[in-house]
This record gives C-alpha cells, sequence and structure tokens, in this order.
C-alpha cells in the first residue's frame, strides 16, 4: 500500500460547471471512470483510521464522509490552516507552493499532473506541511501539538500504527 493511488470518479450524474471543480473535469472525461462503489474496496484500507492531511482538507472529509460513510479517518491535518497561522496572506495553494519554491518539486513528482488535481495536490500539500512546520516550530513538534495546531481528531485513537499521515 505505500503507492500512490489517483483515479477519477464517475458521479453518475452531470458534473455542473462551477469554479470550484476542477478544470477538465467534463461529464465526458468521467464517462469511462469508475462508479464511486467500484473504488472503496482501495480507500477503505488507506484511509480509515488513518490521518488525512491536505489543504483545506475539510472540503474533502465531508465529501468522503458523504460518499463513504464507513469510511472513518483518525483526523486531519489542515495547511490552510497552518499557513494561518504563518501569518500568509496568499493561502491557496498554489500560492503556497510558489511562495515556499515547491512548484518544480511537485512537477518532478508528478510529471504529468496539475494543480485542482487528487495526486498534485496532495503533494504540494506534503510538501508544503514540512515547510509550514520548519516556520513555525523552531524544532519538529510532536504529533500531538501539530493536531492542536492544524488539525481535528476524529476520535480516540492511541494506537500509533492509527497516527500514520496520508
Amino acid at each position: 500500500m505505500g503507492q500512490a493511488y489517483e483515479t477519477l470518479i464517475n458521479p453518475r450524474r452531470p458534473v455542473p460547471r462551477r469554479p470550484w471543480i476542477s478544470p477538465g473535469l467534463t461529464d465526458a472525461v468521467l464517462a469511462e471512470a469508475p462508479p464511486p462503489d467500484a473504488v472503496r474496496p482501495e480507500l477503505v484500507p488507506r484511509l480509515t483510521d488513518r490521518y488525512l492531511v491536505g489543504h483545506n482538507v475539510g472540503v474533502d472529509r465531508r465529501l468522503l464522509h458523504r460518499r463513504y460513510p464507513g469510511i472513518r479517518p483518525a483526523g486531519v491535518i489542515d495547511t490552510l490552516r497552518l499557513a494561518k497561522l504563518t501569518g500568509a496572506t496568499q493561502r491557496s495553494l498554489t500560492a503556497l507552493v510558489d511562495r515556499y519554491a515547491l512548484t518544480e518539486r511537485v512537477g518532478e513528482l508528478v510529471p504529468h499532473g496539475h494543480p485542482h488535481r487528487a495526486l498534485w495536490d496532495t503533494v504540494a500539500a506534503a510538501l508544503l506541511l514540512q515547510e509550514l512546520i520548519a516556520e513555525q516550530w523552531p524544532s519538529p513538534p510532536d504529533f500531538d501539538a501539530l493536531v492542536a495546531s492544524a488539525g481535528e481528531r476524529f476520535g480516540h485513537h492511541n494506537d500509533p500504527e492509527q497516527q500514520t499521515l496520508l
């Protein structure tokens, strides 16, 4: 399970044109993608009892909960929330990736990706998290301090294996 996983999902309904929907995600593009239930077996072991890391990750968490209520992450760590603590005025993921000069590195790690697609945003958020932690703390915080500053727990998860970041 150490490999990245990315897939489009066919919502089995028309996709409206909205500014927050990733450019290029059209009904035609999604027509050949698997339906939500087909990806559940891949998502359950990757997300259950794990911490989700992302930028404005609450949006992803709500969507995940709506479509897959049985998948229960241990919590979230939000790079947007951490960026607010640093006083950043431009807080979009792409602006922060640019601010910390991470764009080229994200491009190397996701050569065919682009912003607003899952794998690009995930890699960008992971690299950004490291930069924000370094800026916020003189030495790396323990996990509890990080969650208190930039995250949320969803239950009582004391097992260190469950404190895995995704």
